[in-house]
């Protein structure tokens, strides 16, 4: 009795130390130090790598009499079964300045082969609010990519977009439609916001609370007319055209419309003199 005891227990230990051991196994990849890793950077040649030291590197190259940094980051590193075989991928976040303006993000894929890191893809280029990457993600088996996207060029961005992947044998498929968001600019409680119509309206309504400042972008051409009607409690209104152009101020809970003077975004901002201020915008253009 006490022998078959033993020998029950001596099984369950080897059963238990196996499942560990095939769980370590599928997960063999997050032993991998992907901050100390050597990549293919934007301001490398083909075929060479650099070494990359606790995530970042960075160095100054002189050419003649020009002096000019490059720069690379890993920002972060996710896992997870992108191709439900059991066994995690690793997609790794990057950032590459290769010594102008551009700020160059991608996510690079890897997979373990024969007990090495291998790179089998990667999930696109983008630049700032060129389709810069702001957060990658695996949730239950998919990649979800989301980037910046804009209207006024690389330097400013006006919404998140954000698209679901699947590893297949094909490389990464893209699965349904992208979503989008507004991107909000937080500094503080100060926030910046663009005003989104929907396909075919030329109005929307935007509800808020702040105890700072919030700024929204109204994007118009010169000689269309908008109409304001912002209601609320406790909130300063103010309306600033582009280029500085003249125009006369909104007022809280009373209508107003203005022929408008210039092409681009008008800032409308909303603070409270103190405490919070609540408040509803409804503005239409035609």
């Amino acid at each position: 009795m006490v022998r078959n005891r033993i020998h029950f227990l001596l099984l369950l230990l080897v059963f238990s130390v196996s499942s560990i051991f095939a769980q370590t196994d599928t997960q063999a990849i997050r032993k991998i130090d992907f901050r100390n890793f050597s990549y293919n950077t934007c301001f490398d040649e083909d075929q060479k790598t650099t070494r990359i030291t606790k995530g970042k590197y960075q160095r100054e190259i002189k050419d003649g009499d020009i002096k000019y940094s490059v720069y690379f980051e890993v920002r972060a590193v996710v896992y997870g079964d992108l191709d439900s075989d059991g066994n995690e991928e690793a997609v790794i976040d990057t950032i590459c300045n290769s010594g102008g303006t551009g700020q160059f993000t991608d996510g690079l894929v890897y997979r373990m082969q024969n007990g090495k890191p291998v790179l089998i893809g990667n999930i696109g280029v983008g630049d700032r609010a060129d389709g810069g990457l702001h957060e990658v993600k695996i949730v239950n088996g998919l990649l979800k990519v989301s980037r910046y996207g804009g209207h006024s060029g690389a330097c400013c961005p006006d919404y998140i977009e954000t698209s679901t992947h699947k590893l297949t044998g094909k490389g990464l498929v893209e699965i349904g439609k992208p979503v989008q968001s507004d991107y909000v600019s937080k500094d503080g409680d100060y926030a910046t916001r663009r005003v989104r119509f929907a396909r075919g309206t030329s109005s929307t309504l935007v509800k808020g609370t702040t105890k700072g400042q919030e700024t929204y972008l109204i994007g118009a051409k010169a000689g269309q007319t908008m109409s304001l009607k912002i209601t609320g409690t406790n909130a300063n209104v103010d309306l600033q055209a582009p280029e500085g152009a003249d125009i006369a101020q909104p007022k809280l809970n009373q209508p107003w419309s203005a022929k408008l003077p210039a092409n681009g975004d008008y800032k409308l901002t909303i603070s409270p003199p103190k405490g919070t201020a609540t408040f509803t915008i409804e503005v239409s253009i035609k």
